[in-house]
């Protein structure tokens, strides 16, 4: 699918991409330059200079900074990529669920058309404090499984998104990524995958064995851990 579908020279779009130097983001600068879009790239901290993109500079963790820098700033679509890991779901659900609230605020009132949100697979599988943890939908997941009845940020977000579009009158999509794998911007951090190493490391190992089996069903084929979870689940 054509993320510019539709648009000409003469209907030039403006994306205003968020959390443009993570995984997700920069791959979406990439290919809208390629379409012929105008970008906005929001992060912490901007990357180099380059045709076709104007990088932006805001703390989305502070409303008023966000409001400051898309003062100016008129997009016609967001996506919204950026996440802040934090040490409990409730934190997380605090912080990324008014990351999203305090950006929509601030684009109030400028004709936004649409807003993408980007979240993924802990929608179907619990975070990561409960990752694959009691009952839940069996594979392949549809958009209409019913939520986990446990915190998720993911859910919390998506109500940001829904209460922003009924009040301002975008239309709204949430991509429900399964993996993601390329290079951060900035983040060295290894990739940790829940539930394959918690099989080794938890003290009863039973959950992260469930969530072991369960990871590697679903196709989480990272070697190390796959064989050192897996083999001590088998014992």
């Amino acid at each position: 699918m054509t993320i510019g579908a539709g648009a000409t020279a003469d209907t030039k779009r403006t994306a205003l991409v968020v959390g443009a130097t993570g995984i997700a983001g920069s791959a979406l600068v990439d290919t809208l330059v390629k379409e012929g879009w105008a970008v906005l790239a929001l992060s912490r901290q901007p990357a180099a200079e380059r045709p076709g993109v104007r990088w932006l500079s805001a703390d989305l963790t502070s409303a008023a900074s966000v409001k400051a820098v898309l003062a100016p700033e008129n997009p016609s679509h967001v996506f919204f990529t950026a996440w802040s890991r934090r040490d409990t779901e409730e934190e997380n659900i605090t912080v990324n669920a008014g990351m999203l609230r305090d950006l929509l605020a601030a684009l109030r009132g400028k004709n936004v058309a649409h807003v993408a949100l980007m979240t993924g697979l802990k929608h179907y599988l619990g975070p990561f404090e409960a990752y694959a943890a009691g009952e839940m939908p069996d594979t392949p997941f549809h958009e209409e499984e019913p939520r986990l009845p446990v915190p998720n940020f993911y859910y919390a977000q998506e109500d940001e998104l829904w209460a922003a579009a009924e009040e301002q009158g975008f239309t709204w999509s949430v991509h429900r990524a399964h993996t993601v794998i390329g290079h951060a911007v900035g983040n060295a951090s290894a990739v940790r995958l829940p539930g394959i190493r918690d099989a080794v490391e938890r003290p009863d190992g039973h959950d992260g064995c469930r969530a072991a089996r369960r990871a590697y069903a679903l196709g989480f084929h990272h070697a190390q851990s796959r064989q050192r979870g897996l083999q001590h689940c088998e014992r």
